[in-house]
C-alpha cells in the first residue's frame, strides 16, 4: 500500500508584478495519514506542517508554484477503531521534508496589485521528492526506527533491502483564493498526496522472525 497525506492549510501571500503576477506564501495547516498503522482514513488531525512557497502566473488561468513543507504526524494503533491493529499496539511519528514544483489552473483571472476584490477557486497537481524518518517511542524516548530493521531489512535470509530516506511524491489538491488588498491575499487549500514508499510508518510486511 503507497501512503496518503491530506493536508489542509491556510496560506497569507505577498504579491508584486502586474501583468505577470508573483506571490510568496506561507502556510501552515494539518496532516492525515492513511498507512498501515492507525486509522485506515483519517481526517487531517495527526500533525501538522509548514510551507513556504513562490508562485509565479504569466497567464491569466495557469501559474506556475514551488513550495518546499516541512511536516510531522503521528499514527497510532490504539485509535484505529479495527480490532486487529489495536491488539498490535503500533504508535509511530513521522518527520517529513519535501520540495515540489507545482502546476496551478485558476478558474477565475486574479490580477496582482488591485484595489478591488477578486476571488477563485483553482486546482494544483505535481511532481517531488519527500524525505521522511519514522520514529518509535521506547520509555517515553523516540528513537529512530530505520536503523533497527524492524522487519529484517538488509539481514540474510529476509529478502526484503533497506528502505531509503527519500521517496517520490505526487500532491494534487483544490483550493479557493481571495484577494485582500492591493499586495495581499488569502487562501485555503485541501491537498492529499501520494508517496512513492511503504515505510513513511515504518510498515509494510511482518515483524523480522529470528527463529
Amino acid at each position: 500500500m503507497r501512503r496518503a497525506l491530506l493536508i489542509c492549510t491556510l496560506l497569507t501571500s505577498l504579491g508584486a508584478g502586474a501583468q505577470h503576477s508573483q506571490d510568496l506564501s506561507i502556510s501552515w495547516g494539518g496532516i492525515g495519514f492513511r498507512g498501515d498503522v492507525g486509522p485506515t482514513w483519517t481526517l487531517p488531525t495527526q500533525g501538522s506542517a509548514l510551507t513556504l512557497g513562490y508562485r509565479y502566473q504569466g497567464h491569466p488561468h495557469y501559474a506556475l508554484r514551488i513550495v518546499a513543507e516541512q511536516g510531522e504526524f503521528t499514527a497510532s494503533d490504539i485509535n484505529s477503531g479495527r480490532n486487529d491493529r489495536e491488539a498490535r499496539g503500533i504508535t509511530v511519528r513521522t518527520q517529513t521534508q519535501s520540495a515540489w514544483v507545482l502546476g496551478e489552473v485558476t478558474f477565475l483571472p486574479v490580477r496582482i496589485p488591485s484595489f478591488r476584490f477578486q476571488h477563485t477557486p483553482y486546482l494544483f497537481s505535481g511532481l517531488g521528492m519527500t524525505a521522511y524518518n519514522p520514529q518509535g517511542q521506547y520509555q517515553e524516548v523516540w528513537m529512530d526506527l530505520r536503523p533497527l530493521a524492524t522487519e529484517g531489512q538488509g539481514l540474510s535470509g529476509s529478502g526484503t533491502t533497506v528502505y531509503g530516506s527519500r521517496a517520490l511524491s505526487v500532491p494534487l489538491g483544490l483550493g479557493w483564493r481571495a484577494h485582500l488588498g492591493p499586495w495581499l491575499m488569502a487562501q485555503a487549500e485541501v491537498q492529499w498526496t501520494w508517496v512513492s514508499s511503504d515505510y513513511l510508518d515504518d510498515v509494510s510486511g511482518n515483524y523480522a522472525d529470528t527463529e
